[in-house]
């Protein structure tokens, strides 16, 4: 099992093919964060959804959820491109892990998984005024963050996110777009419960 483990390795023949070598050291690599963030996120055009994976990746995201919900334009998404993304922005930071991503899930089965995991339940909320980020409890080391699609999460969502549980936040006095909002939440809500 490598995951968590950086390894030095000396080579010794490069062929046309293949590389031989030793290990030489194993380390530990201690550059994720001692908290785990899902990112339900719902499903964007290909180029937002990927800056989405990439710089998720980059600050700490554990796993992504593509959500399906009342007002995504797009339901699909190229696994096998959203995979290579992930991998390569893992490896640029250093993480010691490539974060996970699930297949896609409508918005009422993600809720359900989220509830059902146990942990804090975060639903970014344009309409949500009262509650700021800064002011959700620290009650688990896992997180579920929802951010909705361009045009936000309709009022029956986010009733239904409120009955789950989760608490709707605000993120700014603006409208952040989708791809702003899911990594300031995600770098916030990692930063903010000890990263």
């Amino acid at each position: 099992q490598s995951a968590g483990w950086d390894f030095v390795f000396r080579i010794s023949k490069i062929g046309k093919e293949s590389v031989e070598g030793l290990v030489i050291e194993k380390i530990k690599n201690d550059r994720e964060p001692k908290f785990l963030l899902t990112l339900y996120q719902s499903i964007l055009k290909k180029d937002n959804f990927e800056w989405i994976l990439e710089k998720g990746a980059e600050i700490g995201v554990a796993k992504f959820v593509p959500m399906i919900s009342s007002r995504s334009v797009k339901t699909h998404l190229n696994h096998t491109r959203a995979r290579k993304v992930l991998k390569e922005a893992a490896e640029q930071s250093g993480r010691a892990i490539v974060p996970a991503l699930t297949r896609e899930v409508d918005f009422d089965a993600a809720l359900q998984e989220a509830k059902a995991a146990g942990g804090l339940l975060v639903f970014a909320h344009e309409k949500e005024m009262a509650q700021k980020l800064d002011s959700l409890p620290l009650s688990s080391q896992m997180l579920h963050l929802f951010i909705g699609p361009e045009g936000g999460f309709s009022e029956e969502e986010a009733a239904k996110a409120r009955a789950a549980g989760g608490f709707a936040v605000s993120l700014s006095r603006r409208t952040l777009r989708a791809e702003t909002a899911a990594i300031v939440a995600s770098y916030f809500l990692l930063h903010r419960f000890g990263y």
